[in-house]
């Protein structure tokens, strides 16, 4: 089977966030048994190709948008997926400039760049072709106008919901769209707006999300009437498939950054399991001077943003020096205000033995952090999958989290894990915080069962990408 997939970010090439990751471990798993192949826009600030004796093959190709455009597809193989990076030749203004992958133009620029990705499809053709949220959703409209040979599903997965692509019917006039096909995209409320999402949702032959519950919740979301008769028009095509994570990435056993590498086997003897993420905890506070005294130890590891819950955040930080345990808060901070509280949090606690605040994300630190944790706090008020839950869980850290979309799906409250539901409550959260530290502290028994049950916990690519196949072949 040959499968292409078409997206903005990829990880190993170029993410913003768990897009990227997702995508990169969906193709890694498929490209074991199936011809695999990753469209991306070539950024050429953020991200330099390969040498040319690298690459695979090297094509010229027409498309359409704004007129007639010319493009340069650039290919390699990685870990066996084919990716082919494009270079907008004609408009070159679109990427090549850019310091972000995100940025003001986006609807404009990712459809140029969608144009380009569904003429190569045309050209090479494909058995199955994935799109990637809303980015890449004008692929869809083109190849039902125009299906390339041996195409038998365009499938959509939707990672964010919450992003759509508003544009213009300005835009999608730009493509070689015809008058049916942009109306599949067209608001009815408002005839010279188009939802990228929207169109793809029609066009595309199945839906999937990166979670069971989250595929439930976007059936309830009514933020706009229309695309909530779209998603609902599709919802005996749509089904959630909860991500994997890379355990060859992820993982205590091998992982370089740590002060002592550990394994599930371990935990036959717990109490050598536990020297081990001790040995780590140990080389982490003498890193960022915190006192050995206060346990357990939780960490947050995130984007500092309102979807991840940054009032809940700050609750956490009276709470742990109320109960007189660790809390190293790491992630980057999305907004001016956000910023600037967090900002004036860091330095109001920069001599504190029990908090840290770190609004630099560094992987090496986090991956320290993950070792060295008893317990990972993802207070989200929405989370499409999560992955740092099932990363946690690989090494052996407790997830305490809200029960929404993915996080709901593998966190059960008191076997793997304790849970919190709603979004604005603090008596509740502060609750699942107290009975998580009590436990650790006064319930060794339960806790070992609780770690064991994390560390028993089934993350891999393989299921996932098993499952995409089965939808693949209906």
């Amino acid at each position: 089977m040959k499968i292409i997939h078409t997206a903005i970010e990829f990880a190993p090439v170029i993410k913003a966030g768990g897009l990227g990751d997702a995508l990169y471990g969906l193709a890694k798993a498929l490209a074991a048994n199936h011809t695999t192949e990753v469209v991306i826009p070539l950024y050429p600030k953020l991200f330099t190709l390969p040498k040319e004796q690298d690459l695979c093959s090297i094509q010229k190709l027409s498309y359409f948008f704004a007129g007639e455009q010319e493009a340069t597809a650039f290919s390699y193989f990685y870990e066996g997926i084919k990716v082919t990076l494009f270079k907008l030749d004609t408009q070159p203004e679109l990427f090549e400039n850019a310091e972000t992958i995100y940025t003001s133009d986006d609807a404009f620029r990712f459809c140029a760049f969608s144009a380009a990705a569904a003429s190569y499809i045309q050209k090479e053709g494909a058995n199955i072709v994935h799109l990637h949220d809303w980015h890449t959703g004008l692929v869809a409209g083109l190849l039902k106008q125009q299906p390339c040979s041996q195409l038998q599903k365009i499938v959509l997965t939707l990672h964010n919901f919450g992003y759509r692509g508003y544009t213009t019917r300005e835009i999608l006039e730009a493509s070689s769209l015809n008058e049916f096909y942009i109306s599949q995209y067209q608001l009815f409320r408002d005839p010279q707006t188009c939802v990228l999402l929207k169109g793809a949702l029609y066009c595309s032959d199945f839906v999937t999300t990166v979670s069971p519950t989250y595929a439930k919740e976007i059936l309830e979301d009514y933020s706009d009437y229309e695309i909530h008769d779209a998603i609902t028009a599709r919802q005996h095509h749509l089904r959630g498939i909860l991500n994997g994570i890379d355990t060859t990435i992820w993982g205590p056993e091998t992982d370089p950054n740590l002060a002592k590498n550990y394994t599930k086997e371990l935990f036959e003897t717990p109490s050598i399991f536990f020297e081990a993420k001790a040995e780590n905890k140990k080389a982490l506070y003498e890193r960022l001077g915190l006192s050995l005294e206060h346990s357990p130890c939780v960490c947050i590891i995130s984007r500092i943003a309102e979807q991840k819950g940054p009032h809940f955040m700050k609750q956490a930080i009276l709470h742990a020096l109320e109960n007189a345990y660790t809390l190293i808060i790491i992630g980057t901070c999305y907004g001016n205000q956000l910023h600037e509280e967090f900002a004036n949090l860091q330095e109001s606690l920069a001599n504190s033995p029990d908090v840290r605040i770190l609004l630099t994300y560094s992987d090496v630190l986090a991956r320290q952090i993950f070792a060295a944790a008893d317990m990972i706090c993802i207070p989200s008020m929405f989370e499409p999958c999560g992955l740092t839950q099932m990363i946690g869980m690989r090494y052996g850290t407790v997830p305490l989290v809200r029960a929404t979309g993915g996080l709901a799906d593998t966190v059960a409250n008191g076997i793997n894990g304790f849970s919190f539901f709603n979004p604005h409550d603090f008596y509740e959260f502060r609750n699942m915080l107290s009975e998580a530290v009590t436990t650790y502290r006064t319930n060794h028994d339960k806790w070992q069962h609780i770690v064991r049950a994390c560390l028993d916990f089934s993350s891999d690519l393989e299921t996932a990408a098993n499952k995409y196949l089965e939808i693949y072949k209906q």
